[in-house]
């Protein structure tokens, strides 16, 4: 895949995105705005040039990745790589979801109270 084609598929991406779960993007993500950068394996890296927590790894084998919001926050904060899943919803809670990462996984939750909680945890052989 090239630059031009893992733009496309980053259009196409957030327009899925917005559809099935009704996350939307700033708009500046839909044009030249993201950062692009090709990986060792031929994946790419897109993220947002004003916000560094926010993107979308397209891999090479068709599937996306991407990372917003508080997860975002943790994998740039606490160094737990690139995603390795999508975004998940935590089962024991309405407001929380999880992540898995090259290092590690990450899990967000905010409770009914208010306020934003956030894990990283460090990758270790259960979770592999």
């Amino acid at each position: 895949m090239n630059e031009q084609e893992a733009k496309q598929r980053l259009a196409e991406y957030l327009v899925f995105l917005q559809g099935d779960i009704g996350y939307s993007q700033p708009t500046s993500w839909l044009g030249d705005n993201p950062m692009f950068c090709q990986l060792p394996n031929d994946d790419w890296l897109a993220t947002h040039p004003d916000d560094l927590q926010k993107g979308v790894l397209l891999k090479s084998n068709g599937e996306n990745l991407p990372f917003f919001g508080a997860l975002g926050k943790l994998v740039r904060q606490h160094g737990l790589g690139l995603p390795a899943s999508r975004e998940y919803f935590l089962a024991s809670t309405f407001h929380g979801r999880y992540q898995a990462y090259d290092r590690g996984l990450a899990i967000w939750e905010a409770p009914e109270g208010g306020g934003d909680v956030g894990y990283p945890i460090a990758r270790w052989e259960s979770i592999i």
